[in-house]
């Protein structure tokens, strides 16, 4: 490398040599230019030249396909494609410069492909299936060594590498949407060349599969193992009657650990969304919420701007309220189309349980003053914003009957515009025909007087001031002169004929039938009513609709009802708070009460529970005096009964004595095993009988 160095700077000496002794033979003033360009561009081939040595990585001359697409992914990066190794076509110098003799570089456009980069120019920047009729080489997968082999060029990563090679669909859509407006590519955003051929980047070694937007759980071709003729297709697409259950869950194999992220025009929320939330999120940026011709730029049956969602989706548009448009991919025929256009009617969802949220949000065009204005008032207002009122071609780049900048008003609506003094322009819904027409060209040049008095509902556009002024008024019309009427023919003379004898008499022309004028009074009362009638015409053409005045008027109580509810909500939300606040001490107070007598209770039922159990512990536990008293007595009860011991003396029959002794000697001479108590309770009547008295001579004698 240091020989090759040093050459190529003794080359550029020496074409530095060559052009610095050009010059000084030529020295005619009218060549110098000339030389001097010369010279410049040979620096810049030399400066070229001694950049793109060592551009291309070097590997052994046994390197296979598949070690180069390693080699770059280990270092962070991927293998180049053809265009980018010739970024300026076919039979140009490639990026990395043209190598001596016959040589390859292997490039990520497909399994095995090679591409040109030698000397020959026939074949520079070729790949080999272009040149072999669709055939890769036999070599290109062997690792046999070969001198036109051992020069790649790797390239930044376009994919980006997550921390798993395994996840799952949803995981990968929420790495892209963790990131500010972006979200996952979609097929055609991968795809730029279409398919059957490799994806944005080219194909890789680390990943088989990457996620795509187009619906949920959808994958594509992207490893360097499927043919090319699968390459950029869906999973869908290459197994329709199957279900890419690994998507799924975090199973190892395949591997798919790259995502694509691209920048998303849209708001993605988390959760549901309706209308009025939507419009809130949006003013609340100092935005609005976009309209469907900002949405979809391109017509109905297009994607949307921002590309399109997975399954059915709406995203609220600001051209009517409560008016969605259809983003989803579920439906391709229906996308970009509104809500009413395709069922009829707006969702009950849009103001009730609401739908998945994506939004967009575009910056405010139309200025809503709130209150009628004139002419003047909206002129001042832009002025204030350091700008101008807009002209008609400014606010109407389409043309007449389009829609305006920002799109159409509800109802009945004029702006202001810059073109002329007290120069409106309809810009309302309502009659799609005049949009985007001045005043004068639909009222046959006459301007409106609410312009100058009263003025109109305040929408207004403002552009920036570009000193200019408005347009000149145009001339008026010459009047014609009037005709003078015509001199009435005079009256003919009256004819005098006079006989003999008799006296002259003056005939004249029949006279017409007498034709009475209507007095003056009448007249001027006719006069009045046909200026108030041609009064209230004009008031009726030119006045605001009162429809729309109405509606503004309904908004503006409907707004104040509700900030009024709202006001006495939070009155009862902060009076009930305190309530709870008072009940929760007067329950706490309670509960402690309730507790305390709990505990004076069981304080009392153990002082209880320990006296009781004290008497009878005393009265279980006995003196040694009162035990020999039971034993004495015990032993006298099992004593036979004599007049010894009887209490009454010697008055006892002895026969019943005798009986008691043989029935007490047979007891004690049977069973050993049984009890004293057995044979007491064998005993006669006359031995129970006697036990009073035999307690009572026990007591004497202890008393004793």
């Amino acid at each position: 490398m240091r020989r090759l160095a040093g050459g190529i700077a003794c080359v550029a000496i020496i074409v530095l040599l060559q052009l610095s002794t050009v010059q000084a033979v030529t020295k005619p003033k009218d060549k110098q230019a000339d030389i001097s360009s010369v010279q410049q561009a040979a620096k810049k081939e030399v400066q070229s030249i001694i950049n793109t040595i060592g551009r291309y990585d070097k590997l052994d001359k046994k390197m296979r396909w598949r070690d180069a697409l390693i080699y770059c992914e280990n270092k962070g990066q991927r293998l180049c494609t053809a265009q980018e190794y010739c970024p300026h076509g076919k039979g140009k110098k490639p990026a990395g410069g043209n190598q001596v003799g016959d040589s390859w570089a292997p490039t990520s456009d497909s399994n095995n492909e090679w591409i040109f980069i030698g000397n020959d120019a026939a074949k520079m920047c070729s790949t080999y299936s272009e040149l072999n009729k669709g055939e890769y080489p036999s070599w290109g997968n062997s690792n046999q060594e070969s001198d036109f082999k051992g020069n790649l060029l790797c390239c930044p990563m376009k994919l980006r590498v997550m921390n798993t090679s395994s996840p799952t669909w949803d995981q990968v859509l929420d790495y892209c949407q963790s990131q500010p407006k972006m979200r996952l590519c979609t097929k055609q955003e991968m795809c730029l060349q279409g398919e059957a051929h490799a994806p944005l980047g080219g194909v890789l070694y680390q990943s088989a599969w990457a996620a795509v937007f187009d619906d949920h759980n959808e994958w594509l071709a992207v490893g360097m193992s499927f043919p090319k003729r699968l390459l950029c297709k869906t999973f869908r697409q290459i197994a329709p009657d199957k279900v890419a259950e690994w998507g799924k869950k975090n199973e190892p194999i395949p591997r798919r650990g790259v995502a694509m992220c691209c920048p998303d025009e849209f708001f993605n929320f988390k959760g549901r969304i309706i209308y009025h939330n939507a419009k809130v999120f949006c003013e609340e940026k100092k935005m609005r919420l976009c309209n469907r011709a900002e949405y979809c730029p391109n017509g109905a049956g297009t994607p949307p701007r921002g590309g399109g969602r997975p399954g059915e989706a709406w995203a609220p548009v600001g051209d009517d309220k409560n008016e969605w448009v259809s983003i989803g991919m579920s439906h391709p025929n229906k996308m970009c189309k509104t809500h009413t256009e395709i069922m009829d009617k707006k969702p009950d969802w849009g103001e009730g349980t609401g739908t998945l949220g994506f939004v967009q949000c575009c910056p405010v065009i139309w200025h809503e003053l709130k209150r009628n204005i004139t002419h003047e008032q909206g002129a001042k207002f832009c002025k204030l914003r350091k700008e101008r009122l807009c002209r008609l071609s400014e606010l109407c780049k389409m043309g007449p009957s389009k829609d305006p900048r920002g799109g159409a008003l509800v109802g009945t609506r004029w702006t202001p515009i810059f073109d002329r003094v007290n120069e409106w322009a309809f810009v309302g819904n309502n009659n799609p025909s005049q949009l985007c027409q001045a005043h004068t060209k639909l009222n046959n040049g006459n301007k409106p007087e609410w312009g100058l008095h009263g003025g109109h509902l305040g929408t207004v556009q403002c552009c920036p001031d570009d000193g200019s002024t408005p347009d000149p008024e145009p001339p008026a019309p010459k009047k014609k002169p009037k005709k003078k009427p015509a001199k009435p023919e005079p009256k003919p003379k009256p004819v005098v004929s006079i006989k003999a004898n008799e006296s002259a008499q003056v005939t004249s022309l029949p006279k017409p039938a007498p034709t009475f004028a209507k007095p003056p009074a009448a007249l001027v009362a006719k006069k009045i009513e046909t200026a108030m009638r041609s009064r209230e015409d004009f008031n009726k053409k030119n006045k605001p609709n009162e429809e729309a005045e109405k509606l503004a008027r309904n908004e503006a109580h409907r707004k104040a009802y509700e900030d009024k509810y709202w006001k006495l909500w939070r009155q009862r939300k902060r009076t009930g708070e305190h309530k709870a606040k008072n009940e929760y001490q007067d329950a706490l107070f309670t509960v402690k009460k309730v507790m305390a007598d709990a505990l004076n209770k069981a304080h009392k039922v153990i002082s209880e529970a320990k006296g009781k159990r004290y008497d009878s512990v005393k009265k279980t536990v006995q003196s040694p005096a009162e035990r020999e008293k039971e034993r004495v007595t015990a032993i006298f009860r099992q004593l036979p009964t004599t007049p010894r011991f009887h209490p009454e003396g010697y008055s006892i029959d002895l026969g019943g004595a005798s009986e008691a002794s043989s029935s007490s000697s047979s007891l004690s001479s049977g069973s050993e095993q049984s009890d004293l108590s057995e044979e007491s309770s064998s005993s006669s009547s006359s031995s129970s009988q006697s036990t009073g008295a035999v307690s009572q001579m026990v007591e004497a004698k202890f008393k004793l």
